[in-house]
């Protein structure tokens, strides 16, 4: 990486059209979808840890392990901006050595996978409306990978679930509707929870996943018109 990629405004606290009417964003309309079942199960899994005593707080657990997560990601995202990745540990102290060597770990995977692929990273943090879909959302990278423009997504997460390829999909289509340029690829980069973890995953066919992302934004409309 020669020169560092330009960020964008990051995500707005609003979305807006051109005729400055109010949007929803990518990730309001695929949690109107999604499935609550692990959610679920995971405030279920709480609840029992907090009668054994385990935990003091609904949050606890979640809340610790996020920070490893989240940590290693904001080392990732210092690394792509040339800034040297150690010094956002100084502002972690309240982390136990254990945890923040997790997060170096999972952070030291994707490093090498920078070098791997020979990444080149050209934007991040770049908020896109869609006219056509009434739609706003922020892309977390734009890089070409491999030598093919792609959208690239940073995940902090168990797994690669499938409303996360239709949110890459979505993005994929606002660069090209905002921009004209065509992306080849499109790529999650997964952080594990509780685990020092690096998962790397990419789809070249995303038709699917755009038609998906359409048909949901129809829905969500619809429903919002009979309320």
């Amino acid at each position: 990486m020669t020169t560092s990629p330009s960020k964008g405004t990051g995500r707005p606290d609003q979305y807006k059209s051109k005729e400055g009417a109010r949007l929803p964003s990518v990730t309001t309309i695929l949690g109107r979808f999604k499935d609550s079942g692990p959610l679920m199960h995971w405030a279920f899994s709480q609840g029992k840890a907090a009668e054994r005593g385990e935990i003091n707080r609904l949050y606890d657990k979640r809340d610790e392990a996020a920070e490893i997560g989240t940590l290693a990601h904001e080392m990732a995202e210092a690394h792509i901006h040339g800034i040297d990745p150690a010094k956002l540990l100084a502002s972690y102290d309240n982390l136990g050595e254990d945890a923040i060597a997790q997060a170096r770990q999972a952070f030291d995977m994707f490093a090498r996978w920078c070098e791997i692929v020979k990444v080149q990273w050209l934007h991040t943090e770049v908020p896109l409306i869609s006219e056509r879909l009434g739609v706003g959302g922020t892309v977390d990278a734009v890089a070409l990978v491999g030598g093919k423009l792609s959208i690239v997504d940073f995940k902090t997460s168990k797994g690669i679930y499938a409303d996360y390829w239709v949110q890459c999909a979505a993005y994929a289509d606002f660069w090209e509707e905002a921009t004209g340029e065509q992306i080849e690829e499109v790529h999650i980069l997964r952080f594990g929870k509780h685990k020092p973890e690096f998962e790397h995953q990419f789809r070249q066919g995303y038709a699917n996943e755009k038609r998906a992302f359409d048909l949901m934004v129809d829905l969500y409309t619809t429903m919002k018109a009979i309320k």
